[in-house]
């Protein structure tokens, strides 16, 4: 958690994860350094265990390659593991995840 001092309301918890706002143009999450777009995730939330990969937002993906990077790479904050690929790679093996909020034994 990242602690920061919010407007009205005095201190305020949130995600590390999480961009307050970005550049037009840039990614929400992460950032560009040269041609690399660098994300510091929570491998537990970003994770996919079957099949196993990382989850990542296209928007995002889209925003970065757009901006000029060509690789993506990422560390896991948990475990201190960093892994990479190309976003052309990412585009030619990656596929769809539609998360959506659940509960177990309860519907919303």
């Amino acid at each position: 958690m990242i602690r920061r001092e919010g407007p009205q309301s005095g201190p305020v918890d949130r995600q590390a994860h999480y961009t307050l706002s970005a550049a037009p143009g840039q990614p929400a999450h992460g950032q560009l350094v040269r041609d690399f777009w660098l994300r510091e995730v929570d491998g537990e939330r970003h994770q996919l265990r079957r099949p196993a990969a990382w989850a990542m937002d296209t928007t995002d993906l889209d925003a970065a390659e757009q901006a000029g990077a060509r690789f993506v790479r990422i560390l896991d904050r948990l475990s201190g593991r960093s892994f990479w690929a190309s976003i052309g790679t990412i585009r030619a093996r990656g596929f769809p995840v539609n998360r959506q909020l659940c509960l177990l034994g309860g519907e919303l």
